[in-house]
């Protein structure tokens, strides 16, 4: 469990976590179509940066979206 980074250039690619062991999460931004993958939700908005600022039309989460 943890996270998975590039080895070329160290972004992050996924993330997993032992708490919710068969989700993966992927950095959409991370593949090389990711316009193929057009974000569905925001999740851990309550976590957000004062600066952020999520689309409005997309519903969001506090935490992480539930099931």
């Amino acid at each position: 469990m943890g996270r998975t980074f590039c080895p070329a250039c160290g972004t992050q690619l996924s993330y997993q976590s032992r708490k919710w062991p068969t989700t993966i999460d992927i950095t959409t931004c991370s593949l090389d179509a990711p316009a193929k993958f057009p974000p569905t939700h925001h999740s851990w908005v309550s976590h957000d940066i004062g600066w952020v600022k999520t689309s409005g039309t997309l519903p969001a989460f506090p935490k992480f979206r539930p099931s």
